[in-house]
């Protein structure tokens, strides 16, 4: 029980909700609001109470924030900026620094094995292959994105893992170098959404 309060100590990054199973999940940009039960924008509810979404519109998630047609989410210049920031110092710090490598260079995964933060690495604690090379393809050149559709990307596909793993699975992973620095990543990026939105 301990290592799933540390691990949802560890993952969470900004409580807009959390899964109906009772486990945290981190707030992407793409899924803010979500859990709120009344997304205020861009949606609206017919008279038997299914969504009722318009095709081709911009859906604002905040002023700053929106998703486009094709499922873009775009921000303004300050938020991709305060992003890209701090991914940058979250990966300087000692216990991030094992995906700097990931994060700066995209496409060195599969092909270059002598890089940090490998999928190899990930599922040392269990993590099936899948779910590790789909975690570290989300993290690939996250620094230098110019939308926030990765990032949301990478956060879904954290919160998918986390809140469908065992318990024994939960506490692994909440000891992995790896996805300490996945976690630490995302919770800095997500929380430079928060701050400038």
């Amino acid at each position: 029980m301990a290592a799933r309060h540390l691990l949802a100590t560890v993952l969470l990054i900004s409580a807009i909700g959390s899964a109906p199973n009772g486990r945290a999940q981190i707030a992407s940009p793409g899924n803010a609001g979500q859990n709120s039960g009344n997304n205020a924008f861009g949606s609206s509810t017919t008279s038997v109470g299914t969504p009722n979404f318009t095709q081709g519109l911009v859906t604002p998630l905040v002023a700053e924030i929106s998703i486009q047609p094709d499922g873009t989410i775009v921000a303004s210049p300050e938020i991709i900026e305060a992003v890209q920031l701090a991914i940058r110092s979250a990966i300087a710090r000692p216990d991030a620094q094992i995906l700097a490598s990931i994060i700066d260079q995209p496409g060195l995964l599969p092909a270059d094995r002598s890089v940090s933060g490998t999928p190899e690495q990930l599922q040392t604690s269990g993590l099936s292959e899948q779910n590790s090379q789909q975690l570290l393809r989300a993290m690939e050149g996250l620094g230098g994105q110019p939308t926030l559709t990765q990032l949301s990307q990478a956060i879904t596909i954290f919160n998918q893992i986390t809140t469908t793993a065992s318990p024994d699975l939960r506490a692994t992973l909440a000891a992995n170098p790896v996805f300490i620095a996945i976690s630490t990543t995302l919770r800095a990026a997500r929380m430079a959404v928060t701050e400038k939105s």
